[in-house]
């Protein structure tokens, strides 16, 4: 059964684990990379959050040990753990190595492991007998030392949210591509993470001043902390995964305009065995597979290949209004099939299913079309305009000469 703590906390905890899935194989295979080490242990971190701030899991901590209200520095401690790594992982990738990089990053090192440590100091000195599951930030504001504790913890989470913005924002308009998209959708998480502290200040303040606006606390800011850590995650992801996926787009381009020259040439080799590609097979792979298909049909077909019959196909393309490129395209088009029907007559009248490749060689070493597949498949997607050219060929070789 969905539930509302299901939508708020277990659907971004699931997207935040499925990203890590994703990034993982790059992570392993490039371990040294720091970036992509960081990003990595970042999205586990933030997946870890809304795992323990669920208010189930917020029970079941302090059930489990048996202390009421010990899953506060818990979740606190890790949400300022969180905040804290993003600074740091913001400053090691914008900023060039250097002494005040050095510097920056230790004094963020310090100030969040003091944080911690302090998150723990209050919860300790503070009296909270009672067990607030959703409403702890309010129903304690006035309490000693649990007034500190919860003070402390927005204070470090406003100020990494600040210190970031400001680096983000910074940079956004000196870069480019993905990496721009990339840091767009960090500084609109970290705005909305404004915008989580702020109700959350909001609701404290009103409880100081003897008013309830308790809602703000329990019912927006849960959203808000929702939808910025998803954008924050999403940041780090688009600059790495981006130029992967428009890459792996690029493949499958390639590899479906190929189809056509792919199909033609199966012909020429029908009992050949086929290398099966699983439904996950990188596309860079699958493009690769059937190159290599293409070149074995063509060392089939080579022997029936012939350098005149695609110049004059070439000659023809072009008095019809076709372009250089694309008359190259259809000459190389026309010279393949003319050669597998010579290849399949050859067959019937040997009675044999295989032809001999020996002369293939020296006929494609002078094919230079075939340095552009792409050309020559796009052409034979119109088996039409092929055949026309071929037609017309047919014709003036059946001309009789004076």
């Amino acid at each position: 059964m969905i539930t509302s703590e299901t939508l708020t906390y277990g659907i971004p905890a699931a997207l935040l684990g499925i990203a890590f899935l994703i990034k993982a194989p790059s992570i392993f295979r490039f371990w040294r990379d720091i970036l992509l080490r960081a990003v990595g242990g970042l999205l586990l971190l933030a997946c870890a959050v809304f795992v323990i701030v669920d208010p189930r899991n917020i029970h079941r901590t302090n059930e489990i040990t048996g202390v009421p209200n010990i899953a506060a520095p818990v979740c606190y401690s890790m949400i300022s753990a969180f905040c804290g790594s993003c600074l740091l992982l913001v400053i090691v990738w914008l900023v060039e190595p250097s002494k005040r990089r050095t510097y920056a990053l230790r004094l963020v090192i310090t100030a969040y492991i003091l944080v911690i440590a302090g998150l723990w100091v209050t919860f300790a000195l503070a009296d909270v007998p009672v067990e607030r599951i959703r409403d702890l930030d309010t129903y304690y504001a006035n309490t000693p030392f649990m007034r500190e504790h919860i003070v402390l913890y927005l204070t470090a989470h406003f100020v990494a949210c600040v210190a970031t913005s400001v680096l983000i924002w910074s940079y956004v308009g000196k870069v480019q591509g993905w990496l721009r998209a990339g840091l767009f959708l960090l500084g609109s998480g970290y705005l909305l993470n404004l915008g989580f502290t702020a109700t959350k200040v909001t609701a404290i303040a009103a409880r100081w001043n003897g008013k309830n606006m308790d809602w703000l606390s329990t019912n927006v800011a849960p959203p808000i902390a929702v939808l910025s850590a998803l954008l924050i995650a999403a940041g780090f992801l688009v600059p790495h995964a981006g130029p992967y996926l428009q890459e792996q787009r690029k493949e499958r381009r390639r590899y479906r305009k190929l189809g056509p020259l792919w199909r033609t040439l199966r012909t020429a080799n029908p009992t050949a065995r086929r290398v099966r590609m699983g439904i996950w097979s990188p596309w860079g792979m699958r493009v690769v597979q059937r190159e290599a298909d293409i070149f074995d049909g063509l060392l089939k077909v080579g022997p029936h290949l012939d350098r005149n019959r695609r110049s004059h196909a070439r000659a023809e393309a072009l008095a019809s209004g076709s372009s250089a490129r694309e008359a190259a395209a259809i000459g190389a088009a026309v010279d393949i099939v003319s050669a597998l029907d010579s290849m399949a007559k050859a067959r019937l009248s040997s009675g044999d299913s295989t032809t001999s490749a020996d002369s293939s060689h020296e006929e494609l070493e002078d094919f230079k079309e075939f340095e552009e597949l792409v050309p020559i498949s796009l052409a034979l997607r119109d088996p039409s305009a092929v055949e026309t050219i071929r037609h017309r060929m047919d014709q003036q070789e059946s001309v009789p000469t004076s």
